[in-house]
């Protein structure tokens, strides 16, 4: 019984740590982008007011 206890939290763990590895990894990529859309709106604007 207190082993069969033991595994389940452990799998739970296991879980809550697998999807916080996705999450953080799918914030990771949201920043970048973001990050590479920042920099595309400010190219756009800067090709704006050259032309």
């Amino acid at each position: 019984m207190k082993s069969q206890k033991s595994t389940l939290r452990g799998k739970i763990m296991w879980k809550s740590i697998l999807i916080g590895k996705i999450m953080w990894k799918n914030t990771l990529m949201a920043m970048k982008l973001q990050m590479i859309w920042i920099m595309v709106k400010m190219r756009m604007t800067g090709l704006f007011k050259y032309y």
